[in-house]
């Protein structure tokens, strides 16, 4: 065998490998209205209220919603401090204890790192209110009972928002669970934005762990040209 042919069939061996059918899933992982933009139907609930419109008691679309004191706003001017906004519509929860919930499509697969990237955002006083920053989200891996794991970050100022993340890296158990991203809230006015989920490879193969890079870059530089 020449040379030349055995350069041709390690190089697609390799490309193989990489690309292959049977290759995990890499990159940004689909989920359904991550910015919340896409209103219930009839849109806000509530259109007159000096905060901004909002929606309560709804079903917030592509998201399992807590009944009662939660839904869909946009806020008005001054409710956050200026720049910090980072989608104009965002969701809230107004009920201690509850949580704002989807599983995605994708489930558990070998060899990749599931990473949550999210937006939590404590509002400036208005009405009288005095809110506490009461936001969080985690990943729930197979279901109720399941591993939780826990998105950290630097709590927000008030009127401010910060990027909170969840770095899930499965076991051999793992593998063909189910995903769920959830978002809580602790007390009254948690509020959320900018939902974004990525799949990438464990350490150890250097094309793959390109194409993941790859991935944690495009969902970064989305929640940054948002934020423009």
């Amino acid at each position: 065998m020449s040379a030349k042919i055995f350069t041709v069939i390690l190089v697609t061996g390799l490309l193989l490998a990489v690309t292959g059918l049977s290759a995990p899933v890499l990159g940004p992982l689909p989920v359904t209205n991550p910015t919340f933009d896409v209103l219930p139907p009839g849109g806000f609930t509530n259109t007159t209220d000096i905060d901004g419109p909002y929606s309560a008691g709804e079903m917030i679309p592509g998201w399992t919603t807590p009944p009662g004191n939660a839904g869909q706003f946009q806020p008005a001017p001054g409710i956050f401090n200026p720049g910090q906004l980072p989608t104009p519509i965002i969701a809230w929860s107004g009920s201690p204890g509850s949580t704002i919930s989807q599983t995605v499509a994708n489930t558990v697969e070998d060899d990749v790192i599931y990473t949550l990237m999210v937006d939590l955002g404590f509002r400036n006083p208005s009405q009288g209110v005095v809110p506490a920053f009461t936001a969080s989200a985690d990943l729930l891996v197979g279901g109720p009972g399941g591993i939780i794991v826990p998105a950290t970050g630097t709590a927000p100022a008030s009127g401010d928002w910060s990027t909170f993340t969840a770095v899930f890296r499965p076991s051999a158990a793992d593998i063909g669970k189910t995903i769920t991203i959830q978002l809580n809230s602790s007390g009254n006015q948690a509020v959320f934005a900018d939902v974004q989920l990525a799949a990438v490879p464990e350490p150890g193969d250097a094309g793959l762990a390109g194409l993941g890079l790859a991935g944690l870059l495009a969902l970064a530089l989305a929640k940054r040209v948002r934020r423009t």
